[in-house]
Order: structure tokens, then sequence, then C-alpha cells
């Protein structure tokens, strides 16, 4: 393979590629069709992180790591540090001297740096390894096991250290806290506060006695229609509410008041009154906006009587079963032809937010553990109450410690503790692998004794990659990038042009000298370590700054923000990519 033509260097830079962004492409196109749906992408990507991925890291790790390595694996760890700290410095830097969003209305600074810090350290450059024609097998394997070192010290620098909170951190800024933070339901606030008290109290002063006559009005109506109806079913709820009225309003508390299994807001299933249909007619009433509208429109008074019955409501749905996860596939609403488009039908972008997001009542139920694990719902405040039922944590304030900690129970930080002890012991490792450095007793197949398990690992892990390539096409389709504020182009190019073009220069040099020093030896540690330094933004970032967003928001400023960085830079990568690895094999590895 020494002095290969530059001719098949090239190809091979260039093919692994095309297979990459195929796969993109097909989540990319599957997702805008409307096949794959939000709730099965995060299915899937549960699924990456809770057994493809460490199934994929025993595998690697403990076939192709051995205590030789140790120095490899300290000196990659050095390099992610270095990477790392010329990351923060440039994007502090972007984000001060150019147009990022800074105000208390748009806010994308903490986003800012965290997209100029943290890479997709794992699909990306594992894909693009297993797809490299000049590399044998073996050290397409080998190159895996030293991405999954710097996968690790993605996670630690990303979850361990709490580095995802700056995302958060914009939203608090703007007085959007998560749902984590939030006390109080949101449904009973909307849905009867805001129409009780939008009305000025001299308003309904002087027109008290229209109020009366209003209600007796409806009162009479609603009369009527439920002597049609089944009067012995609607009895009891008149007799329960009638207690609590200021006023005589019990036929009006006694419409039967059913919970949209969509929106959560009570509809009236029966009577065909022309105060239940204003009340038919509003289904979606889901903001504050929404109900100052509602309140604008209609007197009040009448109502006050079935908002009770809906915040009661709205509290039991919320207190027995709060929304964990939300059907997707742009389901549409059933409650007539004659809805509006936008009430009917999700953007991809708002099925992205209302799946992920953290506001009330979306993703409530959703344990710590659970948390830790798929890294998509953990906020600041998760952070301030880890080990506060503790007194000697409470009291020392060390909250950051006892996080850090939690953030080693995710399947893949396990696999990774387990498969570097059993790979760097000599003896644990020849039970699951014959290196020729320690000789155990085989199994009868002529096989180490645990051989299986390492069968079993990359037979589970084998659909990691290709499923991490499918959900970063459906990312990149969901995304809508038509609404930026003025001016933001030019931050996502200089940070484009910073790490597609000028990182993997620094990068280059840095790793040229560590190979001179005699620090790295291994060809495929010093392949890798110079790919990690050329690969664009994490797209976990998604799933964090659309958890911190509420679904009815009109407008989106950091997921376009971030969605802009990432479009030009996976536009880029496919020039950038190649170019990188053909210098990179021809010349720090000499082949």
């Amino acid at each position: 393979m020494a002095g290969a033509p530059m001719g098949e260097i090239i190809y091979s830079a260039v093919k692994p590629v095309i297979r990459m962004y195929m796969i993109i492409g097909t989540g990319f196109f599957l997702t805008r069709k409307g096949l794959f749906g939000v709730t099965a992408a995060r299915a899937c990507s549960d699924m990456v992180l809770m057994l493809f991925m460490p199934a994929l890291v025993f595998d690697k790790i403990v076939s192709y790591i051995s205590i030789s390595d140790i120095k490899t694996i300290g000196v990659i760890c050095f390099c992610a540090f270095v990477m790392y700290s010329i990351n923060a410095v440039v994007a502090f830097l972007i984000v001060r001297f150019t147009p990022v969003p800074k105000s208390r209305e748009e806010r994308w600074v903490g986003g800012g740096l965290l997209a100029g810090i943290m890479q997709n350290v794992s699909d990306l450059p594992i894909s693009y390894i297993q797809a490299v024609s000049i590399f044998s097998t073996k050290q397409q394997n080998k190159g895996t096991a030293y991405v999954i070192i710097w996968l690790a010290m993605y996670v630690v620098t990303q979850f361990n250290c709490g580095l995802f909170q700056l995302v958060n951190w914009d939203f608090e800024y703007m007085g959007q806290t998560s749902g984590d933070a939030e006390k109080g339901d949101q449904l009973s606030h909307s849905c009867s506060e805001t129409v009780q008290s939008d009305q000025p109290e001299k308003f309904r002063e002087e027109n008290d006695d229209d109020d009366v006559h209003d209600q007796n009005n409806l009162t009479s109506s609603t009369k009527t229609s439920l002597n049609s109806s089944d009067n012995e079913d609607l009895q009891q709820p008149v007799n329960n509410n009638q207690a609590s009225m200021e006023r005589p309003m019990s036929e009006v508390s006694s419409l039967n008041i059913s919970i949209d299994s969509e929106t959560g807001i009570g509809q009236p299933t029966h009577g065909s009154t022309s105060a239940a249909h204003r009340i038919q007619s509003h289904p979606s009433v889901r903001t504050r906006a929404s109900s100052k509208q509602f309140s604008e429109n209609y007197d009040p008074r009448p109502l006050t009587a079935v908002n009770s019955r809906i915040s009661h409501l709205a509290r039991t749905l919320s207190k027995g079963s709060a929304i964990a996860r939300i059907p997707s596939a742009r389901s549409i609403n059933t409650n007539g032809p004659n809805d509006s488009d936008h009430e009917d039908m999700l953007s991809l972008n708002q099925e992205l937010i209302r799946e992920y997001s953290r506001v009330q009542p979306y993703n409530q139920k959703m344990s710590k553990t659970m948390k830790v694990v798929t890294e998509t719902n953990l906020t600041s405040q998760d952070v301030k109450e880890s080990g506060e039922e503790i007194p000697f944590i409470k009291k020392y304030h060390l909250h950051y410690v006892v996080f850090f900690l939690e953030n080693f129970k995710k399947p893949m930080s396990v696999s990774l503790i387990l498969a570097i002890i059993i790979a760097l012991i000599p003896w644990t490792k020849a039970l699951f692998v014959n290196d020729g450095k320690v000789t155990l007793k085989n199994a009868p197949d002529k096989q180490p004794a645990l051989s299986f398990i390492l069968m079993y690992a990359e037979y589970l892990g084998a659909p990691c990659v290709p499923l991490g390539l499918l959900l970063i096409g459906s990312v990149l389709a969901r995304l809508d990038v038509s609404v930026l504020p003025k001016g933001f182009w030019k931050s996502a190019v200089s940070h484009t042009v910073f790490r597609l073009g000028v990182l993997p220069i620094i990068g280059m040099a840095f790793i040229t000298r560590l190979k001179t020093i005699g620090w790295l030896t291994d060809p495929m540690a010093i392949f890798v370590c110079v790919m990690e330094f050329a690969l664009p933004s994490a797209t976990v970032q998604i799933y964090l700054t659309a958890g911190a967003m509420r679904p009815e928001d009109k407008t989106s400023t950091p997921l376009n923000c971030f969605g802009l960085y990432l479009i030009l830079q996976y536009a880029v990568l496919v020039i950038s990519m190649p170019i990188v690895v053909c210098y990179c094999i021809k010349h720090p590895m000499g082949l």
C-alpha cells in the first residue's frame, strides 16, 4: 500500500462521501414524504443510544484495543481537549463580533457557542472509515475503535460537564424556561385565568345587568337543548357545580365537556345551542394570545362554569397521565374539514419541537435516568437537583459532581468502561479474542470461551451507523431557515469557513507535530485525529434546542440559526472532506 497512486487515493477519499450522502439523502427524502415520522425517528434515536451504540462500542474496543494502545488513547484525549479549546475561543469571537441574535426577544448566544464547540465525532467518521477501500478491514476496525475514544470525550464534555446548558441559558434569558422549571399547569391558566382577568374591572361592573340578561338567555337556550338529550346523564354535573357558582348558572355547567386528545382542551359533546357552537368553534385554545382573542369575542361571565369544568378536567389529565410521546407523521385533526391548514397539519419543524419539548404537558413523565440516557431532555434544573436529597451534597453545593457521575449511567458509558477494562487486561481480553499475548483454553469450536458475546455485540452494533446517518438526513429535512435574523448569514459563513477550512489546517499541523515528536505513531490514529478536526457541528443540538421551545411558538429563531449552520456545513463537507483525507493519506500517514 506504500506509494499508492494519487488517483487511487482520490477515489478512495471520494467514494465514502458518496455513500454517506446517499444514506443521508434517503433519510431526508423519507422525512419529506412523510414516511419517517418524528416519533419513529425518536424511537430509532433512543434505540441507537440504548442498544446499538453500546454494542458497537463493546465490540470494537474489546476486539481492537489492547494495553499497548494506552499511550495512543491518552494522546487522543489530549487532542480532543486542544480541539475543543480552540473551538471555544473561535466560537466566542464569532458570537461576539458577528450578527448572532443577542436580544431578549431573539437570542442564540449560548446555542452559537455550543454549535461552535461540539462536532459530530461519531456517525460521520465511522461511516467514512469503514468505506475507505485503501485501508484493510483490520485498519478500518482499528480506526473505528479510535473514533469511539473521541466519542467518549465528546460525551464527557457535552453532558458530564454540563455544556448542554448553554442552549437552555438562552431560553432562560428570554424568559422561556423549560417545563421542568415551570411550576403550575399552563392548560388551567390559559383556559380560565386569562378569560376571567383580561376584561377590565370597570367594564365588568358597568355591564353587570347585561351579563345577567345574557346569562339568562344562554341558560334558557341551554335548557331547551338539554331537554332533547339524556337529562339523567347531564344532571350530575349540574349538582356538582351548583354550590360553587356565584350566579345561577348550573345549566351552563351541565354541558358535558370532553378533553380533546390532541390539544388537551375541553370541548362540549352534547347540545346544539349557540353557546355550545361557540365553544366547539374554538378547539385549539393553546396559548395566552388565543385565550385573549376568545375572551374579547365572548362575554366571560356565562362561560365561567364551562371554564371551571375545563380547568378541573385539565388538572385531572395532567396529574393522571401527562403526555410523554406525541403522535407524529403529520397527523390530521378530526374536528372537521373546515379547519384551517395550520391547525390541521403541523410543519416538520413544529413536529420536532412538539415531540421533544419539555414545556407542560409534554415529556413530563420522563425519569431522570431516561433523560440522561437519551441526552435530549436534560436541563439546568436537572443539574441543580442532582443529589439534593443528600444533606452533604446540598450543604457543600456538590450538585455538579453528582450530575457528572450520574451521566456514567448511560449504556454507552457503561459499555465503554467495561470494554476498556476487559481490553487493557490481557487475561480478560483473551476470553474474547485470540491476540497471541495470553493463551487460554478455547471452546470446542477453537474460539475463545466468550467469543459468542462479541458475536452478539458485532451483530447488534451493525445498524448503529446507518441509522445514525438516516437520522441526520431526517433532522436536516425538518429544518426551516426561511426566517432568519438580519445579517445572520455572516455568522454562519464565518463559522463554516473556520470549521471546515481553517480548523482542518490547524489540526493537520498539530497532528503532524505530534507524529514528529513520537507521540502518535499508529497510522490509523493519525488519520482519525486529522479527520476529527474536519467535521461539522453535532446534530444532537437540534434536539436540545427543540426541547427548550414551545410547540405553539410562531417563530423558532434558535432552531433556524442552527439549521443554517448545519445546511452550510453539510453543503461544504462534500468538498472539504475528500481534500483533507487525500492530504492526510499522502503526507502525515505517508502512504
